[in-house]
C-alpha cells in the first residue's frame, strides 16, 4: 500500500468516528436526562443538558429558583450550595455512565476523548 492510500483510508477512518460520534450526540442527552438521579430532580426543576461533540464536554444545567426573596443572600447560597453538591456527586456518576455508553456504542471518538462533565447553575439570580 502506498503511502498516499493509507493517507486516504486514514482519513476516511478518522471522518466516519467522527461522523458517528456526531450522531450519538441526541443518544448522550437522552442517557444523561434518563439516568434516575437526574430523572427524579428534573420532576421538581428544569435540568437543561448540552453536549459540546468536538469536546465532548457535557453541561447539565439546574435552573435553581426560590420563590421567596430569590436575590437575597441566603438564597444565592443555598443554590451555589446546591449546585456544588450536585457537581460533587453528579458529575463521577454521570461520566463513568457516558464511558459505559461510549463502550456500548463503540464511540471511538468518546473513548479516545472521555466525556467532561460540568454541572452548572442556569437559575434566574443575577
Amino acid at each position: 500500500m502506498s503511502l498516499k492510500g493509507f493517507v486516504v483510508l486514514v482519513a476516511i477512518a478518522i471522518a466516519a468516528a467522527v461522523g458517528w460520534h456526531w450522531s450519538l450526540r441526541e443518544e448522550v442527552v437522552e442517557r444523561v436526562q434518563t439516568m434516575p438521579q437526574i430523572a427524579a430532580v428534573s420532576r421538581a426543576m428544569p435540568i437543561a443538558v448540552y453536549v459540546n461533540p468536538v469536546t465532548n464536554r457535557v453541561e447539565v444545567g439546574l435552573a435553581v429558583a426560590f420563590a421567596a426573596d430569590p436575590k437575597g443572600l441566603l438564597s444565592q447560597l443555598a443554590a451555589d450550595m446546591g449546585v456544588a453538591l450536585a457537581a460533587e456527586h453528579w458529575a463521577p456518576l454521570i461520566e463513568s455512565e457516558l464511558a459505559r455508553f461510549a463502550r456500548e456504542r463503540n464511540d471511538v471518538y468518546a473513548l479516545a476523548i472521555p466525556y467532561h462533565v460540568v454541572i452548572v447553575d442556569r437559575g434566574s439570580r443575577k
